[in-house]
């Protein structure tokens, strides 16, 4: 029989709290009791939109955090391949990390005010670092003004292209720059003979679902992020 929850490693290790991770559809009081014996301190538990579930949730004092929503579009009817986009190169890796690490507030990490907020932001120069020096994602990064402003990283699985991360810094914010890098990734995902595309955000980062649904993303799903620390 499989454990009902997973520890997560590198966020325990990141954070400084033992932190897990639930396996099922659902919670219960056994799992807590998983949790004590394997001294967790904080449970993440990604919910779908089932009362039962919502509701067993709110019982065991899990707090809601975010919502994840997930878009998806075909590879088809692209529109023109941007120009101006490159491959991120290792003299823009501190510059990466930079405009990673202001980047993505609306995640549920910060939503959550047991995490430092320092924290969340050095959690996102990490990613990004991982993800370009371990060569996790391709990186592909637009410019503005002659310094590198945004990038996206391009992740491959089967069929499916995802965008892991997309930040454009704010001092190019109203330029385009979101719009051509993910014109650029559609066109990465084709090039490599994938059929379909797919993203992850928030419920309640409006400016990135608009940016999504403007390039052609479809709503696909969304499902409930808790949380659920034990210590005080």
């Amino acid at each position: 029989m499989s454990d009902p929850a997973e520890i997560l490693e590198w966020d325990s290790m990141f954070f400084g709290h033992r932190i897990a991770r639930v396996q099922g559809p659902t919670v219960d009081q056994a799992l807590l009791e998983w949790c004590a014996e394997h001294r967790v301190d904080c449970l993440y538990y990604l919910a779908n939109h089932d009362q039962s579930a919502i509701a067993a949730a709110e019982r065991l004092h899990f707090a809601l955090v975010d919502i994840r929503v997930t878009y998806e579009r075909p590879l088809i009817n692209l529109p023109g391949p941007p120009v101006d986009i490159r491959e991120a190169r290792p003299v823009d890796l501190e510059r990466l990390k930079q405009i990673a690490a202001r980047s993505f507030t609306d995640s549920r990490f910060y939503a959550d005010p047991r995490f430092d907020r320092a924290q969340c932001d050095a959690l996102y120069a990490a990613w990004i670092e991982r993800d370009f020096v371990e060569g996790r994602a391709r990186v592909l990064g637009a410019e503005y003004d002659g310094v590198l402003a945004g990038f996206v990283t391009c992740n491959y699985n089967g069929v499916t292209g995802n965008i892991g991360l997309i930040a454009v810094d704010a001092a190019a914010h109203g330029q385009g720059l979101g719009r051509r890098l993910v014109s650029a990734a559609l066109h990465d995902f084709a090039a490599r003979g994938m059929t379909r595309s797919t993203v992850v955000t928030q419920g309640r980062n409006i400016a990135s679902q608009r940016l999504y649904q403007n390039c052609g993303y479809l709503l696909r799903s969304t499902a409930l992020w808790y949380h659920r620390w034990f210590t005080p």
